[in-house]
């Protein structure tokens, strides 16, 4: 997965709300699939401050 990415995404308030273990194959392995979300009213309040 992508550590540039989540930490951008963590940055505007997402949050990691689980991993799927070798859910990817890709370039002869496998890899992990991040879920990352942010509800609404978050979002929200993020823009207010």
């Amino acid at each position: 997965f992508n550590k540039r990415a989540i930490r951008t995404y963590e940055k505007v308030g997402f949050k990691m709300v689980g991993k799927l273990r070798q859910a990817h194959f890709s370039d002869g392995k496998y890899h992990d699939v991040i879920l990352m979300d942010i509800l609404q009213d978050e979002w929200l309040s993020r823009e207010l401050k």
